[in-house]
């Protein structure tokens, strides 16, 4: 699995070794994935980067963050900063990476229900295109689904936004969390936070997930814009207050 992965983190390393061994600077090499995510991942930050590791996948960035939100910075003790603001930092760095990852959304979906828009699941979906907008065109991202086991039903809401993009957008893929536990609350020490059985998953889906999304990357590009094909009603996030 992931062979042609393999290769390219091989290739760049011989090539960074022999601009050293030339007497010139060595260049570092671009991660393969790039994680945003939220305390999920943050939390559990050492038992995933190992399961990672001993599955082959080595070649990863992770800039995940407690109580993150997608879009909006949190205030809670000290600032939180957004996805948004993650991967623009990123960006601003030169971080490239062959795949982005995200794993956030558990903490807008208190939002969705008050919103006051026709429809949560097109202001989840506002939300979402903000970040793929800030990632930019062309750039292959995973999504992680979201899964509040106290609240299924915002949690599908949510879902189904990321399920919209996917089917207009080939370069938009879904590593699917809400499938893989939402019949198992053994895995969870409170509605949202897995215990270590809970982790152990965790990570086995993100394993799974990556590995088998960059196995899947060559594809050919869309033939218009996911921007040009999503429709939403004219609603907009920054209609709701923060």
């Amino acid at each position: 699995m992931w062979a042609r992965w393999a290769r390219r983190g091989a290739g760049l390393a011989l090539a960074a070794s022999l601009i050293g061994l030339g007497g010139g600077r060595a260049e570092s090499t671009q991660p393969d994935v790039v994680i945003v995510g939220d305390s999920l991942t943050a939390g559990n930050l050492n038992i995933i980067r190992a399961r990672l590791e001993a599955g082959g996948l080595s070649s990863v960035r992770y800039e995940a963050l407690s109580s993150r939100r997608i879009a909006h910075p949190v205030f809670s003790g000290f600032r939180r900063s957004s996805g948004v603001e993650a991967v623009r930092a990123l960006k601003s760095e030169g971080v490239d990476p062959e795949l982005w990852v995200v794993e956030l959304g558990t903490n807008d979906l208190g939002f969705l229900p008050g919103c006051g828009c026709p429809d949560p699941t097109f202001f989840a979906g506002e939300l979402i295109d903000q970040l793929v907008a800030e990632i930019g065109p062309g750039e292959p991202i995973a999504w992680v689904t979201v899964l509040n086991i106290a609240d299924l039903p915002v949690s599908e809401q949510f879902n189904a936004a990321l399920r919209r993009r996917a089917a207009v957008d080939p370069m938009f893929s879904i590593i699917d969390w809400y499938g893989t536990a939402w019949r198992r609350p053994e895995l969870f020490n409170d509605h949202v936070h897995p215990n270590l059985a809970g982790v152990d998953a965790f990570a086995g889906m993100y394993l799974d997930g990556i590995g088998a999304v960059l196995d899947g990357l060559d594809r050919p590009p869309p033939s218009q814009p996911p921007s040009a094909r999503l429709r939403h009603d004219g609603f907009s996030t920054a209609d709701v207050a923060r």
